[in-house]
C-alpha cells in the first residue's frame, strides 16, 4: 500500500448551468511534501466546510485502482490523479480494506478513517457526466481525521492496521444506500 499522488487545490468560482458555483473539486498533483494540518493539507482548501473538510474530513483518500475502471468508462478524459477531488490517491487501499477507526500513516503524518465520502454534484462540474454520478456512489473514497501532524510524502509506505469490529467503507455505503 502506498501513496500514488498527493493532490491539493484552492476554491474557485466557475459557471455551471448558468450559475456561479464555488468549488475546490479541482485538485492538482504536487511533487515532494505536503504538510498535514487539522483541517486539510497545506495548499488545499474547501469551498463548503459544512460538507467538505473540517476536523473529521481533513484528508480525502481515493483508491488508485478505480482510475482504470473510470478510464474505460470515460475514455475521452485524461483522468490524472486528483480528478475525484481526493488529496491522496492511494494504491492498495480499497473500500473493503478500510475500516472506520483504522489508522493510516502517510509520511510522518497519521490519520484515522472516519467515514466514506459520498459523491457530490460538484464532480459533474469537474468532469463526470450525470449518469456516472450514480456509479460513483458505489466506489468509495474515504475521509480521515488528522491524528498526528506531519508531512505527507509521495510514495511513502503506509500502514492500515484493521479495526475489524468497525464497518468498512463498502459496508457503510451499502447501509446508507439500502436505507434511503
Amino acid at each position: 500500500m502506498g501513496i500514488a499522488s498527493i493532490n491539493v487545490g484552492r476554491p474557485r468560482t466557475v459557471t455551471w448551468g448558468g450559475w456561479p458555483v464555488t468549488t475546490a473539486i479541482f485538485k492538482e498533483p504536487v511533487t515532494g511534501r505536503a504538510p498535514v494540518r487539522w483541517l486539510n493539507l497545506e495548499g488545499d482548501g474547501q469551498a463548503d466546510l459544512s460538507v467538505h473538510g473540517g476536523r473529521d474530513k481533513a484528508v480525502y483518500v481515493y483508491p488508485a485502482e478505480h482510475y482504470a475502471d473510470w478510464r474505460r468508462e470515460l475514455p475521452d478524459l485524461g483522468l490524472p490523479p486528483g480528478m475525484f477531488g481526493e488529496n491522496l490517491t492511494m494504491e492498495g487501499l480499497r473500500e473493503d480494506d478500510a475500516h472506520v477507526g483504522g489508522r493510516l500513516k502517510f509520511g510522518s503524518a497519521e490519520g484515522v478513517v472516519t467515514q466514506p465520502r459520498l459523491p457530490c454534484y460538484k464532480l459533474a462540474i469537474g468532469f463526470i457526466p450525470s449518469k456516472a454520478l450514480v456509479k460513483s456512489a458505489k466506489v468509495a473514497d474515504l475521509a480521515a481525521r488528522a491524528a498526528e501532524f506531519g508531512v505527507c510524502v509521495g510514495r511513502w509506505p503506509t500502514d492500515m492496521p484493521g479495526v475489524l469490529a468497525h464497518p468498512t467503507m463498502a459496508e457503510g455505503l451499502n447501509y446508507l444506500f439500502a436505507n434511503l
